[in-house]
């Protein structure tokens, strides 16, 4: 599965929201794959933890909830 093919199912690949959402996305497969080597013992699922981060957004254009991301925008 390619998470950036499927991104592209739902937004534009020139849009600015698409570009957010991939770095964003890139940014919490980083931290989560970090987190999967602290417990490599356990044999957690790489390709299913990166899918996830990839993709925990994708629904994020389609919900009304005008506050959320509010931080995010503050810090940068």
């Amino acid at each position: 599965m390619d998470p950036i093919e499927t991104l592209t199912r739902f937004y534009d690949q020139h849009s600015k929201a698409f570009e957010i959402l991939v770095e964003h996305g890139r940014q919490v497969a980083q931290k989560a794959l970090g987190a999967a080597e602290k417990v490599a013992h356990l044999d957690p699922n790489l390709d299913i933890i990166h899918n996830a981060a990839m993709l925990h957004d994708i629904g994020i254009l389609h919900t009304k909830s005008p506050g959320l991301g509010i931080i995010t925008i503050k810090l940068v």
